[in-house]
C-alpha cells in the first residue's frame, strides 16, 4: 500500500531529487531543442516524394519547353572621335561614366529599330510570329549589356530559329552603325559652314581691331614707353617716391639733433658736460684707431659708384640720379661735422684738462657755431625735401593722363588678342574637321559577328533540372515541417520526459505483429534471449534501484490513453520482478477492458471483482503461472461500477493482505485520461509507472495525465516508451545492443531459464545493467 511517510517525504514524485521531483505547475513547455535532422529524417519520405515529384514535373515541363537559340555580336565604341563641337562634346563623351549604357540603349531605341524592322520584314521571318508591333517585339526580345570588366556591348536574342536570331542581331548592329554615321556625317558638314562663316566674321573683325590698336598708339607718343609689364614713367615715380621717404627721414633726424643740442646747452653745466664727452669720444676713438666718418665715407663711396651706374642710363637731371646727389651732400656735410668735432676734442685733450683751457666766451662761441652749423643741415635737409615733394607731384600728374591712355590702350589690345584667339580656334576646328566619307563617323568596331547556333541555348537542361530538385527540396523541407508542426504524438525520449518531468525508465521495442496476446505478455517468460526480454529486465532494474523497495510495495501501471501497453508491460515486469527471486502479485484492475486473463490464458470466473464484492476471498480467486513466485489476480466478472469498487474500503484491505503476503503487487491500471480509475488507483499506490507508444501517444493526453496525476497527488516514478520501431531505440534513449550478451548465453545453455538458473540468471543481469542505470540516472 502507499507510504506517505517514505523517504521522499511529501514529494509526489520518486525517483528525482527533491529538487526536481515537485509536481509541474502551468504549462509544459515545448521540446525547443528538437533535432532537425532527425524532424527532417522522420519526414524524409515526405521530402523524397516531393523532391521526386518536382523532377518529375521538371522534367516534362522540359520536354515541353520550346528550344530557344541564342546569337551574339559583339562591338566595341571608342568614347574619341572627330571634334565638332570642340572640348565641350569631347569632354562629355570621354567623362560621361554612362556614355557606354547610353548606347545600350540607343541600340534600343525606335529610330534604329524601325530600319531594321523594315529590311527583315522583306525576309518573312518566323521569329516575328503574329507579333502586331515587331518594333516593340523586337525591343523586349533584345538582350543588350555592356561588360563589367570591359567596354564591351554584347547584343543578343533568343528565338526558336538559329539563322533568324543571327540574322536579326546582324541586321540591328548594322542600322546602328548607319545611324551613327548619318548622324555624324550631318553634323560634321553643317558645323563646317557654320565654321567657315564665322572665320571670315572674325577675320575682318580682326583686322579692324589691330588697325585701332595702332592708331591709338601713335596718336599717343607716349605710349611708345610702355612695355608688357611695366612703363617709364611709373619707374620714375617709384624711384622719386623712396628718395622723397628718405629725404623726410634725414629732415625729422636733423631736426631733432638741432632741437636737442638747442635745449641742452641753455644749461652752461649740460653744454660742458657735452664737449667733455666729445672729449672723452675722441682719445677713445683715437686710442682704437677710429677715423671719425669712417662708415660714412663707406656710403659714400658707395653712392658715387651708384651715380656713375645711373648716369650709363640716365641723365644728371633724372630724379634718380638728383636723389642720389642729395644723400651724397647729406653724407659730405656729416663728415665735416664730425671732422671738426674730432679736431676740436682733440685739441682740447692736448691740454692739461677741459675746465682749464676752456673758459665761458669760449663755450658760448662754439656753442654758436654748433647750433648754428645744426640749423644749417636741417634746413638743407627741409629745403631737399620740399624739391623732391614738387617734383612728386609733377610725376603723379603726368602718369593720371598716362593711365588714361593705357587704359583705353589696354582694352583695344585685349579686343585684339580676343579675335585672334576666336580666329585661331575656328582654324584649329576648320583643319579638323575634313569633310571626307569617314570624317563624321563614330568609331564603331564590330568585333564578333553573329553567327547561328548550333545547340540551343535555353532551356539549360542541368540548370533547369537543379531548379526544380531544390525547389521540390524546398517544398520538401516545407512540408516536413510542417508536417511535424501538425504532428501532436510523441516522438522521442525527450519529448516524453519534458511534458512529464519525470525521468526514463526505460525503452522496449516493438514486437513482432504475428505473436498473440499471450507470448506478447509473456516474452520475459517464453522468449528469454531475445532483446525485449532483456529490457524489461532493464527496466525492472531501473525500478529497483530507483526507489527503495519498502516506499514502493504497489506500483501502479497505467497510461493515458487505452492502447499504448499498459497491460503487456505489467505482466512483462512482473514476470522479470519474479525472475529476480521476489514474490509478486499481478492485479488486473482495469475492469472495464480486463487483459490479464488473455495474457496468462485462464478464466475469469473469478477475480478482483469477486473479492472486493465479498463473493471469495484473496486466497481463492489468485490464479498461479508457470513462473515461480509470481501470482495473478484477474479482473473477476463485469461489473457496473468498477470506480466505486476501486475506491472501496474492501479494495484497501485487498492491498494491506497482498503486501503481507508479496514482496510487490503490480497493478495493471486503467488508463488515466478515459475514466477516473486510474486516477483513483495512483491515490493508493506507493509509485506509478506511466506507459507511452511510441509515434502512438499524443502530446495532449500526456499533458493532461500528468495535470490529473498532479492534481490527485500521485508518485510518478517514472515512464516506458513501448513499441519503439526497430533502429529507433538509440532516439528515444536505449538501445537494445546490449541485450544480445544475454542471448549468447542462452543459447550456449539450451533449457536453462530462470527457473533452473534464477542465481546466476539475477546475478548477472543486475551487473549487466549496472551501466546502463549510470545513463537512467544521467537522463
Amino acid at each position: 500500500m502507499r507510504n506517505d511517510t517514505n523517504g521522499n517525504g511529501d514529494n509526489p514524485i520518486v525517483g528525482l531529487p527533491p529538487s526536481q521531483n515537485k509536481p509541474i505547475d502551468g504549462p509544459v513547455p515545448s521540446h525547443a531543442n528538437q533535432n532537425l535532422l532527425m524532424i527532417l529524417w522522420r519526414h524524409s519520405w515526405i521530402i523524397i516524394f516531393v523532391v521526386l515529384a518536382a523532377l518529375i514535373a521538371g522534367f516534362v515541363m522540359l520536354a515541353k519547353t520550346a528550344r530557344l537559340y541564342k546569337s551574339t555580336s559583339k562591338i566595341y565604341v571608342e568614347q574619341s572621335g572627330p571634334k565638332i563641337m570642340g572640348d565641350l562634346e569631347q569632354g562629355f563623351m570621354t567623362g560621361s561614366s554612362n556614355y557606354l549604357y547610353t548606347q545600350a540603349e540607343l541600340m534600343k531605341a525606335s529610330p534604329i529599330l524601325s530600319e531594321a524592322v523594315k529590311k527583315l520584314e522583306s525576309r518573312r521571318l518566323r521569329a516575328f510570329g503574329n507579333a502586331h508591333n515587331k518594333v516593340n517585339f523586337l525591343r523586349h526580345a533584345l538582350q543588350v549589356s555592356v561588360g563589367k570588366k570591359d567596354d564591351i556591348i554584347s547584343v543578343a536574342i533568343l528565338t526558336p530559329y538559329p539563322e533568324e536570331s543571327a540574322d536579326i542581331i546582324n541586321t540591328v548592329v548594322d542600322e546602328y552603325h548607319t545611324y551613327h554615321s548619318k548622324r555624324k556625317k550631318g553634323s560634321a558638314v553643317e558645323v563646317l559652314n557654320i565654321l567657315r562663316s564665322e572665320k571670315d566674321k572674325r577675320g575682318k573683325e580682326l583686322t579692324e581691331r589691330l588697325h585701332a590698336m595702332m592708331d591709338y598708339k601713335v596718336k599717343h607718343e607716349e605710349l611708345a614707353f610702355q612695355t608688357d609689364t611695366t612703363n617709364v614713367l611709373m619707374d620714375r615715380i617709384s624711384t622719386i617716391s623712396v628718395a622723397l621717404t628718405q629725404a623726410q627721414l634725414t629732415t625729422l633726424n636733423m631736426l631733432s639733433d638741432f632741437e636737442t643740442a638747442k635745449a641742452q646747452f641753455e644749461d652752461p653745466n649740460k653744454l660742458a658736460d657735452y664737449f667733455y664727452t666729445q672729449q672723452q669720444q675722441a682719445m677713445n676713438q683715437s686710442l682704437l684707431g677710429y677715423t671719425p666718418g669712417s662708415s660714412l665715407k663707406t656710403q659714400l663711396v658707395d653712392l658715387k659708384l651708384l651715380r656713375g651706374n645711373r648716369l650709363l642710363q640716365l641723365t644728371e637731371d633724372h630724379p634718380a640720379v638728383i636723389a642720389i646727389d642729395n644723400e651724397i651732400s647729406l653724407i659730405e656735410a656729416e663728415i665735416i661735422k664730425m671732422t671738426e668735432a674730432a679736431m676740436m676734442a682733440k685739441a682740447m685733450a692736448s691740454e692739461e684738462g677741459f675746465e682749464s683751457t676752456i673758459q665761458e666766451d669760449q663755450l658760448q662761441a662754439m656753442k654758436k657755431a654748433y647750433l648754428a652749423e645744426r640749423e644749417q643741415t636741417y634746413l638743407s635737409a627741409l629745403k631737399q625735401e620740399e624739391k623732391l615733394t614738387q617734383l612728386f607731384e609733377d610725376q603723379r600728374s603726368d602718369a593720371v593722363t598716362l593711365n588714361e591712355h593705357l587704359s583705353q590702350y589696354a582694352i583695344l589690345q585685349q579686343e585684339w588678342q580676343q579675335s585672334r584667339s576666336i580666329c585661331d580656334i575656328l582654324d584649329t576646328r576648320i583643319k579638323e574637321l575634313n569633310v571626307t566619307e569617314d570624317a563624321g563617323v563614330l568609331n564603331i568596331s564590330i568585333l564578333e559577328v553573329a553567327e547561328p547556333a548550333v545547340n540551343p541555348s535555353e532551356p539549360q537542361r542541368a540548370r533547369f533540372m537543379a531548379k526544380a530538385m531544390m525547389l521540390g527540396l524546398a517544398m520538401g523541407v516545407g512540408l516536413a515541417f510542417l508536417r511535424h508542426m501538425q504532428d501532436h504524438r510523441i516522438r522521442s525520449a525527450e519529448e516524453v520526459t519534458e511534458l512529464l518531468g519525470v525521468p526514463l525508465l526505460g525503452t522496449v521495442e516493438a514486437m513482432p505483429k504475428t505473436q498473440s496476446l499471450s507470448e506478447k505478455g509473456q516474452e520475459v517468460h517464453k522468449e528469454s534471449t531475445s532483446p525485449i526480454a532483456e529490457a524489461f529486465r532493464t527496466i525492472r532494474t531501473a525500478v529497483f534501484f530507483s526507489i527503495p523497495k519498502e516506499q514502493a510495495r504497489v506500483i501502479q501501471v497505467t497510461s493515458a490513453e487505452a492502447g499504448d501497453g499498459k497491460s503487456t508491460l505489467a505482466s512483462n515486469l512482473s514476470i522479470a520482478m519474479a525472475q529476480s527471486g521476489q514474490r509478486i502479485l499481478l492485479i488486473d484492475a482495469d475492469l472495464r477492458h480486463p487483459t490479464q486473463h488473455k495474457v496468462f490464458e485462464t478464466h475469469r470466473d473469478h477475480g478482483l471483482s469477486s473479492v472486493l464484492a465479498g463473493m471469495k476471498t484473496l486466497e481463492e480467486s489468485l490464479h498461479p503461472t508457470e513462473i515461480e513466485g509470481l501470482d495473478v489476480l484477474v479482473a473477476g466478472p463485469d461489473v457496473p461500477n468498477p470506480a466505486d469498487m476501486l475506491s472501496s474500503p474492501a479494495f484497501q484491505d485487498l492491498l494491506s493482505q497482498g503486501t503481507d503476503s508479496y514482496d510487490r503487487i503490480i497493478m495493471d491500471s486503467p488508463p488515466i485520461v478515459p475514466v477516473a480509475d486510474g486516477s483513483i488507483l495512483a491515490t493508493v499506490c506507493d509509485a506509478s509507472i506511466i506507459v507511452v507508444r511510441a509515434e502512438k501517444s499524443s502530446k495532449k493526453a500526456l499533458q493532461q495525465a500528468r495535470k490529473i496525476m498532479t492534481s490527485v497527488g500521485a508518485h510518478i516514478m517514472g515512464t516506458l516508451v513501448n513499441d519503439v520501431k526497430h533502429g529507433k531505440g538509440g532516439y528515444y534513449g536505449y538501445g537494445y545492443g546490449y541485450g544480445y550478451g544475454y542471448g549468447d548465453y542462452y543459447s550456449k545453455h539450451p533449457g536453462n531459464d530462470e527457473k533452473k538458473n534464477g542465481k546466476k540468471a539475477t546475478e548477472s543481469s543486475r551487473v549487466t545493467t549496472l551501466s546502463q542505470l549510470l545513463v537512467f540516472w544521467k537522463a
